[in-house]
């Protein structure tokens, strides 16, 4: 009935919203973004709700991706980072709740949020299986050198 694959990605802003629809050509489907706060567990709910709603309405795979390295409340905190002779003065602990609230705590959200989804993609696959595979920021895999 739709040929192709059809995504449904989380994005947290509508400019790349609009940036991922016009990058993707010559595809055999649809790409179709679903602006969300993955923090926030409401906003996730929301999301899944919204995609129930569609035609395509089970998911084989989920691969929830996002991250950030620095701070999401501080606009010079790498500026304030590289000025620094303490590597951690800049640091504080909100910066550490938010990235493991963005990298632990939110995959999480989007397995429960989206767990009917996947159970309902599974009945349609061969082996009756859907997957969550989740990947965290390469930020914690590569230093970012100073200025």
């Amino acid at each position: 009935m739709f040929p192709g694959f059809h995504l449904r990605l989380t994005v947290d802003s509508l400019t790349k919203d609009l940036r991922l629809q016009a990058s993707v050509t010559g595809v055999l489907g649809s790409i179709i973004p679903l602006q969300m706060d993955m923090t926030d567990e409401e906003a996730v709910k929301a999301g899944a709700n919204s995609y129930i709603t569609t035609p395509f309405s089970s998911i084989h795979q989920s691969l929830p991706n996002a991250g950030f390295a620095g701070s999401l409340r501080d606009p010079d905190f790498t500026t304030k980072q590289h000025a620094a002779t303490d590597p951690l003065e800049p640091e504080t602990i909100q910066n550490w709740v938010d990235i493991f609230a963005l990298n632990a705590i939110a995959p999480f959200f989007v397995a429960r949020a989206f767990q009917s989804l996947l159970i309902k993609g599974a009945y349609f696959r061969p082996r009756g299986t859907s997957s969550i595979i989740n990947i965290s920021s390469i930020a914690e895999r590569i230093n970012t050198p100073g200025p």
